[in-house]
């Protein structure tokens, strides 16, 4: 019985993190990294990862240890732990893929003071259990990557007309929604593919290790370049804050209107119930 009532509560902690507690969308927080680096989905993806990671990490650490920091030095201590996270994963994406780390440049070394990660070291990792702390640091830091990616996706859409998943600069995939790319064959680490239409030429000097790109659709025939500046970062953020803005008032209304209704009909069975002891 204790664990049916407890696993869902469990559970939830990594659950908040998607819509109701989500960093960016509802608390706001961790914005400046948001919109710097979701100009396309490789960094954004790369950044949202990293942080998933320290997030973890420090989370787990923070709650293990808890009980043995004096409150007087708690915040110092939690910056040297997410500190350490985040130099590991700093110097693995140092090592295995370069160009992401170049391009998510500064913001990469600052997720030691996001506010997102010391918030939730602060509010709920040196407060709770291990395993709750975990699912926080999980759920947070995948409604973070959602939000990250989210954002990424419109901007470089209608920005550049491509949505990208790269680990390098000639490695991964590209799918192309604007002009058609036309195949090289003198460059053997681009592959080009027409998903509909007359197959691309096949290149014989391929490598072993590409870049594919994907002539999807031709849907974005002149790319807004503002989408590639931060003020296109704004405009996408304003977007999405409206539309979540209008669902959370219409799930509100639906939540009164239940209410009104049940207080209704149990003010009719009351009603009901006095009518039957006159007669």
């Amino acid at each position: 019985m204790n664990n049916k009532n407890t696993t869902p509560s469990t559970w939830s902690e990594c659950e908040k993190g998607f819509l109701d507690q989500n960093p960016v969308f509802v608390l706001l927080i961790g914005l400046c990294s948001s919109l710097a680096v979701s100009a396309n989905v490789s960094s954004a993806l790369a950044m949202g990862l990293a942080a998933l990671a320290v997030l973890v990490c420090s989370n787990i650490i923070i709650s293990i240890s808890r009980n043995l920091i004096p409150t007087a030095v708690r915040v110092p201590v939690f910056i040297i732990s997410i500190a350490g996270f985040t130099t590991i994963v700093e110097i693995l994406m140092q090592r295995y893929a370069p160009t992401l780390y170049g391009v998510l440049g500064v913001y990469l070394p600052l997720i030691v003071v996001n506010c997102i990660i010391l918030g939730r070291a602060e509010s709920f990792a040196s407060k709770n259990t291990v395993l709750r702390s975990a699912l926080d640091g999980l759920g947070m830091g995948l409604g973070y990557t959602a939000a990250l990616v989210s954002i990424a996706i419109l901007r470089e859409l209608l920005g550049n007309g491509t949505l990208s998943l790269q680990m390098a600069e000639d490695i991964g995939f590209v799918f192309n929604f604007t002009h058609p790319v036309i195949q090289d064959i003198t460059n053997p680490l681009v592959n080009v593919v027409n998903v509909f239409g007359t197959p691309a030429p096949v290149n014989p000097e391929l490598k072993d290790q590409y870049l594919t790109i994907f002539n999807v659709a031709h849907i974005v025939p002149d790319p807004l370049q503002l989408m590639k500046l931060p003020p296109g970062g704004f405009l996408v953020m304003g977007l999405y804050l409206t539309i979540l803005q209008q669902f959370t008032i219409v799930k509100a209304k639906k939540r009164i209107d239940a209410l009104k209704a049940a207080a209704l009909a149990k003010k009719a069975e009351a009603n009901k119930a006095e009518a039957s002891k006159g007669e």
